[in-house]
């Protein structure tokens, strides 16, 4: 696909895209040599001197109008879901111009865009869903086992609009339409806190989304939070922030939480 076009069905802004298009920093010829395994240049990339934060986000910008489109063609999956789950290159570097002011994703995103240029990330509505396997055995409630090796759907949570009972009830179905039923889901974040109690009523949709998880580990000191809720209250007063920075006032973080959902 044309890289203009591409770059308006994802809504990168011109400026972004003006870059992507002067930037020296990544050839053609790299796009082909690391189209098979974009790890591999992830590693040259560290290993030189360029920008590497800038060429992250040529080399996936490029290679996913030239290949990653393709590939979720090849899936028989719709235009609407690739373009939405290629909106993630919009979206972190937006945050990665706020945080710095420089065009780039930043080095903890720059993995993450493997999974799209292979087509095996899907936005579905308000949820991604990424398909995996388990790294170990899993014992749920009530008995249900599962083993190392069976698969499992990661649940992802993209930045953007409230993560409303509705938006969340579509994106599952979605999900069970291009996976199937019985499947086990999985979701690792800063959302399922269990600490977020202290500021937030159980009705609110951050509460009722984690409630749909049998959560099987909580890590306390994790800081994913702050970053999140630094970006997204750069333009308004958050309750939320303020929570956490009273927590890390005091020794601790908003932390994080790993849950399951089990949809038999």
């Amino acid at each position: 696909m044309d890289l203009k076009e591409f770059a308006n069905k994802i809504g990168l802004n011109r400026e972004t895209l003006n870059f992507v298009l002067n930037s020296n920093e990544v050839s053609d010829s790299d796009i082909a040599d690391f189209y098979f395994c974009p790890s591999n240049y992830i590693e040259k990339l560290k290993a030189s001197s360029v920008d590497y934060n800038a060429a992250m986000l040529v080399f996936y910008t490029k290679l996913a109008a030239s290949k990653g489109v393709s590939k979720y063609n090849g899936k028989g999956i719709s235009e609407q879901v690739c373009f939405d789950t290629m909106y993630d290159l919009t979206l972190w570097s937006e945050v990665y111009k706020a945080e710095t002011g420089k065009f780039g994703i930043a080095d903890s995103e720059t993995e993450w865009f493997i999974a799209h240029m292979n087509a095996n990330i899907f936005t579905l509505g308000r949820l991604q869903f990424k398909p995996n396997t388990l790294k170990h055995d899993l014992e749920l409630g009530r008995g249900i086992k599962f083993s190392k090796g069976d698969s499992v759907v990661e649940i992802h949570i993209p930045r953007g609009k409230a993560m409303t009972i509705e938006s969340v009830n579509d994106s599952i179905k979605k999900a069970q339409v291009l996976f199937g039923r019985g499947k086990l889901y999985s979701c690792f974040s800063w959302l399922l806190s269990p600490y977020l109690q202290e500021v937030l009523p159980l009705e609110s949709n951050i509460m009722s989304f984690a409630s749909r998880f049998e959560i099987t580990q909580v890590i306390p000191n994790d800081n994913s939070a702050m970053r999140y809720l630094r970006y997204a209250a750069m333009s308004k007063t958050s309750a939320l922030l303020q929570w956490a920075d009273e927590r890390v006032k005091h020794g601790k973080q908003a932390g994080a939480a790993l849950g399951w959902i089990y949809d038999n």
